[in-house]
């Protein structure tokens, strides 16, 4: 691949680099890393455009002396305290008897990245579409019929749920990126995420599995991620970070800030801090009498960080790594260490030195550097975001998106309400089922005609940079009528069973007004409804027209109706069962009708068990009011009576 320009954009510096890549390792060929003009930023947000776009030019043109490529593109970072994460959710009823395809769930996956952005409303002062872009979800959970599931890919059921975390950049991040690199003679050619791309560089993913913390402690801002079960789960930041210690030494000292954070840098390299202060005074201070006139300003930022790592990960994280050059603070790594109640070597300092597979930027091996190289990395490895352009009726948009981007992804962005794409506009009838009052919701497509390039397209069709899109919606369409299939799939009356090696999907008889309906039956207001569940294995026998023997017989103990069936007549899920078992979806039933079974009182004792047998010391038998014992046959009608003695 060829050589490409990392660009950092942090509050007090600009770092560029000229990297690229071979085989499983990055070269770093140059570096230079500029001062930020004065209030040019403020906690890792661009306040100043200009000011930022002079010092990018000023490292462009530095990186453009020691190499013959001209410079054109830049692969830049957002801030992670920019991102926003927020769950969202999507439920949709699925047609009887169809699997679940890659069509319906991706727009369900869409449908509940939109109800992820309806959510970001406590975020927003305009809607939450004009202020964010969405730049990645991932799926936490799957349910079909509101069990759990791994992969809902075709399934059958009643319905499907998603759970998804949607990622979400601040718009004004974007643009005041866009702007101060358009000044600066540049273009964006991607765009990473600072604390993704540091987690792919420092916590590879064959690590993610553990709980960790990844704090990059900058100038203004100390952003932080948490990983746990194979992702990174959480950002977060508190807006302080090097600076507010370089400050005190200033304040003190009567240092210039830059003065004070070169003395700051002293403090790990030698027992006398030597600098100047603002009225020309040569200082020799004691390193000693620094670290305890900061110390309490280091507790405080650390217990801050530790706030937020706990917050965020709902309590202390199995170890934290720190990077970048606020990291190097004094004693930082042990105070987070102590809140955090982690053992010393369980909050470590990462820094240039400790990541084997890059080369050269040896007068960087600190931690300083970690960051801008982890931008490039995460570009050269094809994981950061590229800014694609598309228009939407006449209208160009620009939006965000990690890999593979649909259509339905460039709507979503550009503000269309998606649900109402994805969902279906339903009709409803209120009706009585079984003597109680119930809704029953309808569903039909909302007609959308969607062409990209002058062709038919979907949702989830991939789209190119530069595509066309042409979008229409038929307003107030008029929704299909309520159908029997309707009340059917809503009441999840319908069992998919396997009977005897065969797939069979068992209904029970709906009765409308007194008559029994087919599933394609309109329902009106005030139908009533009927029908009797199927819940047993006799049930489901009965509706697929199984002869099941009838090998089964009823007695009355104590007065108590007790059914007896004859013994492996049912096999349930391979194991014996009886035709008055309860069944549930998905079950395997194999009924063989056998020769009736004969039936002894003992027998009794399978299906009535009016005490535990070890509390009793003796039981007498009465059949018919005549005496019996245990292997006395019994016969369906008869009458029963037990009298039971119980141990003392």
């Amino acid at each position: 691949m060829s050589t490409i320009f990392a660009l950092d954009i942090g509050t007090r510096k600009i770092a560029g680099l000229l990297m690229e890549q071979e085989g499983q390792k990055y070269i770093v060929h140059h570096v230079v890393i500029k001062e930020q003009l004065p209030n040019a930023m403020q906690d890792g947000q661009i306040h100043d455009i200009p000011k930022v776009a002079q010092t990018i030019r000023e490292v462009v043109a530095e990186i453009s002396a020691y190499t013959s490529l001209q410079i054109t593109e830049a692969v830049v970072a957002a801030a992670g305290r920019s991102l926003r994460t927020q769950r969202g959710q999507s439920t949709i009823r699925l047609p009887l008897n169809q699997e679940i395809t890659g069509d319906m769930l991706g727009r369900l996956e869409l449908s509940a990245v939109q109800d992820a952005l309806a959510n970001m409303n406590q975020y927003r002062v305009q809607t939450a579409v004009d202020t964010y872009l969405c730049v990645g979800y991932s799926v936490v959970q799957s349910y079909l019929d509101d069990q759990p599931i791994q992969n809902l890919l075709g399934h059958q059921g009643y319905s499907a749920s998603v759970e998804v975390i949607a990622t979400f950049l601040p718009r004004i991040v974007v643009d005041s990126l866009m702007t101060a690199l358009r000044l600066a003679g540049l273009e964006i050619q991607s765009l990473t995420l600072e604390p993704i791309a540091a987690m792919h560089a420092v916590i590879p993913q064959s690590m993610r599995m553990l709980n960790l913390a990844l704090v990059d402690v900058g100038a203004g801002t100390s952003d932080i991620a948490i990983t746990a079960d194979g992702t990174v789960k959480a950002f977060g930041m508190i807006p302080q970070a090097g600076d507010l210690i370089t400050k005190i030494i200033a304040d003190h000292y009567l240092l210039d800030f830059m003065e004070a954070e070169r003395a700051k840098r002293q403090l790990n390299s030698g027992s006398i801090v030597e600098c100047f202060d603002v009225l020309g005074n040569r200082l020799q201070i004691d390193c000693g009498e620094v670290l305890s006139l900061i110390q309490p300003a280091v507790a405080s930022l650390a217990h801050k960080i530790s706030n937020e790592i706990s917050a965020l990960n709902d309590g202390p994280p199995k170890g934290v790594i720190l990077i970048g050059g606020g990291s190097l603070t004094p004693h930082l790594d042990r105070e987070i260490a102590r809140y955090l109640q982690l053992p010393d070597n369980l909050v470590r300092v990462r820094d240039r030195a400790s990541l084997a597979n890059i080369k050269g930027a040896d007068d960087y091996l600190g931690p300083q550097l970690v960051t801008p190289i982890s931008i490039g990395c995460n570009h050269l490895d094809q994981l950061a975001m590229k800014l694609q352009k598309v228009t939407i009726n006449g209208k160009t948009v620009h939006f965000l998106r990690i890999s593979d981007a649909t259509i339905g992804d460039a709507l979503l962005n550009a503000g269309y309400d998606v649900d109402r794409l994805v969902n279906h506009t339903a009709r409803c009838v209120d009706i009585m089922v079984n003597q109680k009052p119930c809704t029953i919701r309808g569903h039909s497509p909302a007609p959308v005609r969607i062409l990209c390039n002058g062709e038919p397209a979907a949702l989830q069709s991939k789209l190119q940079d530069q595509d066309t899109l042409e979008i229409s919606i038929v307003e107030n369409a008029e929704a299909s009528p309520v159908l029997v299939s309707d009340l059917v799939q809503q009441l999840k009356l319908a069992k998919r069973l396997m009977i005897n090696g065969r797939h069979l999907t068992i209904i029970p008889p709906i009765v409308i007004n007194g008559q029994e309906k087919p599933l394609d039956c309109a329902l009106a207001d005030g139908d009533k409804a009927a029908y009797t569940p199927v819940e047993t294995v006799a049930d489901a026998l009965r509706q697929a027209g199984i002869d099941s023997g009838q090998n089964s017989i009823v007695v009355y103990v104590n007065d108590q109706r007790v059914q007896l069936d004859g013994p492996a007549s049912v096999m349930v899920n391979g194991k014996p069962g009886h035709l008055s078992q309860p069944i549930r979806d998905g079950d395997r039933i194999e009924c063989q009708p056998q020769a009736k079974a004969k039936f002894i009182l003992a027998d009794i004792f399978r299906v009535y068990q009016p005490h535990r047998m070890e509390d009793i010391k003796q039981i007498k038998f009465w059949i018919n009011d005549q005496p019996a014992g245990y292997t006395d046959e019994i016969s369906s009608g008869d009458r029963i009576r037990l009298e039971i003695d119980h141990k003392n």
